[in-house]
């Protein structure tokens, strides 16, 4: 699993949990629905802090609460790159 991978199965899981949609996220984080659509997509290489960031004040919740799921915690866990996107 990747990073980007991470973070989205985490976002997905606390979408369901609260009810919400990626468009009340993207609001809620002040993001743009575009950007939330890429890293679903995996088009970024990357996922800033800030935007992580974001994300996670959208959720109402501090970073390491996000970050605080079995999804980072695998031993496997990879940076991303364009061969593990595509």
């Amino acid at each position: 699993m990747t990073l980007t991978q991470a973070v989205i199965a985490r976002t997905n899981d606390l979408l369901i949990e609260r009810k919400m949609t990626k468009k009340q996220l993207a609001k809620a984080a002040n993001l743009s629905e575009g950007t939330l659509a890429s890293i679903y997509k995996q088009l970024a290489k990357s996922i800033t802090l800030a935007t992580l960031q974001s994300i996670c004040n959208g959720f109402g919740m501090s970073m390491i609460e996000f970050l605080d799921c079995s999804y980072f915690k695998q031993p496997n866990l990879t940076e991303n790159t364009r061969e593990q996107v595509r």
